[in-house]
């Protein structure tokens, strides 16, 4: 955590020592972009002794603290349609503004 910390708030030395080479074959086309993954941002209430483990595990295993928390609403999601079946998620309806103020 302290190096994370570190790396936002100045550079250490070893960041110093290490010049950025910037490949021009890797650099994106602006003509084609890679779609990035969509995420949805929640804000939630978590115990927290239960945040505290799970910051523990992300740090020691590697991994955000996102990653887990998608893997277990996915195993959560398969248990319960194993019980109840497939979920179907409405589309969401969009309205025309134009229709609210021309009434």
């Amino acid at each position: 955590m302290d190096s994370l910390l570190q790396g936002l708030t100045g550079k250490t030395e070893e960041q110093e020592a290490v010049p950025t080479q910037e490949c021009p074959s890797e650099a994106p086309s602006p003509t084609r972009r890679k779609e990035k993954p969509r995420y949805e941002v929640i804000s939630t209430m978590v115990d927290p002794d239960v945040m505290s483990k799970v910051r523990t595990i992300a740090d020691i295993e590697g991994v955000a603290i996102k990653e887990i928390i998608g893997v277990g609403l996915n195993m959560f999601i398969r248990k319960y349609e194993e019980l109840h079946g497939k979920v179907r998620v409405k589309k969401p309806r969009k309205g025309d503004i134009s229709q609210i103020f021309n009434s």
